[in-house]
């Protein structure tokens, strides 16, 4: 399922990320492959925010102080960007790929090459 075949939706990432270095305190590991892309967000022409604004047809509303449940009641579809999960969550309408729990953090030094 991707954006592009499922909505119409393209993005182009800043970035493919092909290798990440990790720099352990007396060991150097390496992994290469198509590991994922990089991209930027907020107020720059290059982000995703502004990618998305570019291919919506109908007009975006800014700060507004309605509610999810609110607009629901006079708009068939509504798109929610508050710059958080908690909305999402609330709501429930997404889904869930991976969830961790019992994190071990480790400090390493890594370096990504595009």
């Amino acid at each position: 399922m991707s954006l592009s075949d499922n909505y119409g939706i393209y993005l182009k990432p800043t970035a493919n990320i092909k290798e990440l270095i990790l720099h352990l305190e007396n060991e150097i590991a390496s992994i290469k492959g198509q590991l994922g892309f990089c991209n930027i967000r907020g107020r720059n022409k290059d982000s995703y925010e502004e990618q998305l604004a570019l291919q919506v047809k109908s007009k975006i509303c800014y700060n507004s102080k309605y509610t999810y449940e609110e607009l629901l009641q006079e708009y068939t579809h509504v798109v929610l960007a508050t710059g958080d999960a908690s909305y999402a969550k609330k709501v429930q309408n997404y889904r869930e790929d991976l969830e961790l729990q019992n994190i071990l953090l480790v400090l390493v030094n890594i370096q990504v090459i595009y």
